[in-house]
């Protein structure tokens, strides 16, 4: 059974190059190859439905083949998503750290289980002096 019509690949040709009628005939084997294409696309996609557990063919199953990701499965979401927690919570202890160190430096007293910043007032005042 064909999944591309022959004759209607001359009209979208004619129509997607507009008033430029450069290309005026199409080749008889661009009708096999874009089968060839289309039918590889499909198994793909197939593999993609049966990996996610569905058994209906979606079109980001499809698109995913092209390396644009329009959905990923649980498993590799659930994995990006921890791994990006991961770099989150070490990049927010990082600069923790980083800030702790500069108001302690400049005199604060910061208490590091309660998230408390104190200021020491006679210091204070004597720098304001």
């Amino acid at each position: 059974m064909p999944l591309v019509v022959k004759s209607n690949i001359k009209k979208v040709v004619k129509d997607l190059q507009g008033k430029e009628e450069e290309i005026t005939s199409v080749a008889e084997e661009v009708g096999t190859a874009l089968e060839r294409k289309v039918e590889e696309v499909l198994r793909d996609g197939i593999k993609r439905a049966k990996a996610n557990g569905r058994k209906t063919l979606q079109a980001r199953d499809l698109w995913f083949k092209f390396g644009i990701i329009y959905n990923m499965n649980k498993k590799e979401q659930f994995k990006k998503n921890s791994i990006r927690g991961k770099k989150s919570r070490a990049a927010g202890s990082r600069f923790e750290t980083k800030v702790r160190e500069d108001l302690e430096k400049n005199g604060w007293i910061v208490s590091r289980w309660t998230n408390n910043v104190e200021f020491n007032e006679e210091e204070g005042k004597k720098d304001a002096i």
